[in-house]
């Protein structure tokens, strides 16, 4: 969706079993070039889980107010992206 997630090691230990520890997950340097010109793509999928919240809360009745960390230029490549992904209505979204 557009959403990034990190995960990081919670425990003390070095090995703890978690994604990270296990090599599955590593961390990286955040470079906000590729991330742009990826979004300008506009092929960002929806998650799974996000989006089943999302109709939940919208059946619900519920005001939704999306947050991303994109830049405000991206705001129309977002719309579109979000309405392709199934994310159709929305109160505010609120871009970095």
């Amino acid at each position: 969706m557009l959403s990034v997630f990190f995960f990081a090691c919670l425990s003390r230990y070095d090995k703890c079993g978690c994604l990270f520890c296990l090599g599955i997950c590593r961390l990286e340097v955040f470079d906000h070039s590729k991330f742009d010109k990826w979004v300008e793509k506009g092929i960002a999928p929806a998650i799974a889980p996000s989006l089943k919240l999302y109709q939940k809360v919208i059946d619900l009745g519920y005001k939704v107010i999306l947050l991303t960390g994109r830049r405000e230029n991206h705001r129309v490549i977002t719309v579109e992206n979000l309405r392709n992904a199934g994310f159709h209505n929305w109160d505010k979204l609120i871009l970095r």
